[in-house]
């Protein structure tokens, strides 16, 4: 997009079909995920000592639709990405566009390690840890629902965490103040 004036609805329909493009993306990334969402679920489970249940009719169909769509938004993320900086983009100087170039992949990056350091370290350990509140009169019963909400309530937090490095230099190279 050429550095032009635009006028408010310009702004708003250039926003609307970023967001467009970004539903799109992440349903046909949540789709493409649906076909592997069982195997995607036995990763995300794998430290589970114990079985998981599903407490209710449509709990185990709904999950794998959650698990779906959680994998199809971090598969969609690079574009994702590139869609919010390329909304920004025409707002920002010619230096700060140069760190903008590598801003996206650097955190779309980070953002998976935070999310492996969540799946690796921090979940096994917390279940380690809750697992350690069950006694012979109190039995750890998790269901499917509420692991993976535990586990994607873990995995977004870290990964957004792990940008924090990263927004700190680009606003210290832009001279933000």
């Amino acid at each position: 997009m050429e550095n032009k004036k635009m006028t408010l609805v310009e702004h708003l329909a250039e926003l609307r079909k970023r967001i467009v493009v970004t539903l799109i993306i992440i349903i046909l990334f949540s789709i493409l995920s649906y076909i592997f969402v069982e195997e995607i679920i036995e990763f995300l489970t794998r430290v589970m000592e114990e079985e998981l249940v599903y407490i209710s009719p449509a709990e185990a169909f709904l999950t794998q639709i959650k698990v779906a769509i959680f994998a199809g938004f971090i598969g969609a993320l690079p574009v994702i990405l590139y869609q919010i900086w390329s909304f920004i983009l025409p707002a920002l100087k010619k230096d700060e566009r140069k760190y903008l170039t590598l801003l996206v992949p650097v955190s779309y990056l980070l953002f998976l390690a935070g999310s492996a350091f969540a799946l690796l370290v921090i979940i096994p350990f917390g279940i380690r840890f809750f697992l350690g509140f069950a006694t012979q009169d109190l039995q750890a019963m998790f269901s499917i629902r509420n692991y993976i909400s535990f586990v994607i309530a873990i995995v977004i937090p870290f990964g957004l965490v792990f940008q924090l490095p990263l927004l700190v230099i680009f606003f210290t190279k832009i001279n933000l103040t």
